[in-house]
């Protein structure tokens, strides 16, 4: 029986060097020079994970948001069955401009031992670990995920 997991979600997107030449002129001389300017532009995402408390409520269960990064991490232990929804929010500062970004998650069920059955346990002879099965059921929706475990 799964009583509780971990989460963990991760958001990355490129930044883009918007690199030009700029010319910089001496006042007292008047001589010019070309430099390179190579200003890093990048649009401020977040990341937030929201639970499904009951058909009309939800609460927000973490929410990572810097300003600097261009990547942003979740990682929750526990994280409670139910359903969630994944959502990438862009700040208004670079609204209109198109941006491609990276999300991966993955979710880890855990079982309660103490609901494992001991006699049959005690019996069973040794194997090979058998690959972790998938707890959870989940759904994409184009651009946010949601997912039930």
């Amino acid at each position: 029986r799964t009583k509780q997991g971990e989460g963990g979600f991760a958001l990355v997107w490129n930044r883009r060097i918007l690199g030009g030449q700029a010319k910089l002129r001496n006042n007292k001389t008047g001589e010019e020079k070309l430099i390179w300017n190579s200003a890093n532009f990048t649009p401020n995402l977040d990341l937030k994970l929201v639970r499904q408390v009951d058909e009309n409520t939800t609460e927000q269960i973490a929410l990572s948001s810097s300003k600097v990064d261009n990547v942003e991490l979740i990682h929750l232990r526990p994280l409670e069955p139910g359903a969630y929804t994944l959502s990438v929010k862009r700040n208004p500062d670079k609204a209109g401009v198109l941006w491609d970004y990276a999300l991966a998650w993955r979710i880890e069920a855990h079982t309660d031992p103490a609901d494992a059955p001991q006699e049959e346990a005690e019996k069973e002879e040794p194997r090979e670990p058998e690959p972790k099965p998938n707890k959870g059921d989940f759904e994409v929706e184009n651009p946010v995920p949601s997912f039930s475990w």
